[in-house]
């Protein structure tokens, strides 16, 4: 009887854990597209299915929830900023970077966009763009996933000595 309760505690185990990548906040993307379908207007199931697209690797359609929500609301720093996401993970790293930009536009305090703004300028070969902005994250008070670039040396030489 043991071994049966084991068996299926390790089912299920194994369900949720291939479920997690396909939820968010528990919802699926079905689950999203519901709420919208009884509210269009819906700004946070637009971006919480744009978020559910992303986890899932479908980046045109989290490209595309994301520029809803922005559309409904311009406002919406985090939704900028996950587009730039979705774009980069597509390699498109100049709609990234237009898209973190208008991040931090408009919530200037917004510590991750200057994180991934900082990231897309390294992958553009741009080290010292990079550098300012992972430095500015850092004076936010993010500097978690800054250290290896700052501990390569890179930016006392792009910062220090302007190559």
């Amino acid at each position: 009887m043991e071994t049966e309760h084991r068996f299926y505690l390790i089912c299920i185990i194994v369900i949720i854990l291939l479920m997690a990548p396909f939820t968010v906040h528990g919802y699926t993307v079905e689950d999203y597209s519901k709420a919208i379908k009884e509210n269009p207007n819906h700004t946070w199931a637009y971006f919480n299915r744009g978020n559910a697209y992303y986890e899932k690797g479908m980046f045109d359609e989290a490209i595309a929830d994301y520029s809803k929500v922005i559309e409904l609301d311009p406002e919406y720093a985090h939704a900028c900023n996950n587009r730039g996401n979705a774009y980069g993970r597509k390699g498109l790293y100049d709609k990234a970077i237009i898209n973190y930009t208008k991040a931090i536009e408009l919530s200037p305090k917004f510590a991750q966009g200057y994180v991934n703004l900082g990231y897309a300028w390294y992958l553009k070969g741009e080290y010292g763009l990079s550098c300012f902005f992972y430095k500015r994250a850092c004076t936010l008070g993010y500097c978690r996933g800054f250290s290896w670039i700052q501990n390569s040396g890179l930016c006392d030489r792009y910062l220090n000595k302007g190559e």
